[in-house]
């Protein structure tokens, strides 16, 4: 009987020198990559025939049989696989045809934006605003969440809460509003969205003309925001007032609100 053949590790560097990487397969007559489970026959070939199996295409444990000598090859652990940018950067209409994306992807310099897991705080401030701002603008005015607008060909940003202009929802499928008809957006900030929440969004919502912009922020499990308006003599934000428990404005529509709401009720009987 003959005896197995020794079973030795393939450092890469030889994986790769016996491999025709043109061809995926053995670059000479004495190597051959045989898939697991199958035994080597001590030649350079199985069964009268080279077997091709490129290595980026393994699964599982393969050995490569090198003039009788058995050698493990073990492959290395997939590495995620990343949609690659075309030149220029994503644009607004690759958010609708770029297959699996994640739920709320946005667009921000031609760049792929995805959002990390949902704080508790995070939800209960989006539905608070949702739901209040709904009883409080006037009839031609819409109140949506999540929802991207188009700023230009590569930001399409999608604000937490956006109050529109009504007429511009006219169909169960859309994705997106046009910047022009929002009126106010208000983004609640998490721990990684903070620099986009404070410096780059505010600064792309102002250039697309949108009039009012609000920033939620939790302050020691407490709400508060920071109220902005459209300074029309340089087309950027001023800020017209910080808002604690309590937030009472006149404009875009009147709204005086319990901020404390946002708030866990036993959380805000105890704070401590």
């Amino acid at each position: 009987m003959t005896p197995p053949a020794p079973e030795l590790t393939l450092p890469e560097e030889l994986l790769l020198l016996a491999l025709d990487p043109l061809r995926g397969k053995p670059y000479c007559s004495g190597a051959t990559l045989e898939p697991p489970g199958q035994r080597c026959a001590g030649r350079s070939h199985v069964r009268g025939s080279h077997v091709p199996f490129p290595a980026d295409t393994l699964e599982g444990p393969a050995r490569l049989c090198v003039m009788g000598a058995l050698m493990s090859v073990e492959p290395e652990a997939p590495e995620p696989r990343w949609a690659v940018p075309p030149v220029g950067g994503w644009t607004a209409d690759d958010l609708d045809t770029l297959p699996n994306l994640p739920p709320h992807t946005e667009l921000i310099d031609g760049s792929l934006v995805f959002v990390s897991p949902q704080t508790l705080f995070h939800s209960r401030a989006v539905s608070f605003f949702e739901w209040q701002l709904q009883s409080l603008v006037p009839q031609d005015l819409e109140v949506v969440r999540e929802f991207t607008i188009d700023i230009d060909r590569y930001n399409r940003p999608e604000p937490d809460v956006i109050v529109v202009d009504g007429e511009i929802i006219q169909d169960p499928s859309q994705t997106r509003f046009p910047a022009r008809s929002v009126q106010l957006a208000i983004e609640v900030v998490s721990p990684e969205s903070l620099t986009r929440d404070r410096e780059t969004k505010p600064v792309k919502y102002a250039r697309a003309k949108i009039p009012h912009y609000w920033r939620v922020e939790n302050h020691d499990g407490r709400a508060v925001v920071y109220v902005f308006e459209l300074e029309p003599s340089t087309g950027a934000y001023t800020s017209t007032g910080i808002f604690h428990d309590r937030m009472k404005v006149s404009v875009p529509f009147p709204a005086d609100l319990d901020l404390t709401a946002i708030t866990p009720r036993r959380r805000a009987a105890d704070p401590q």
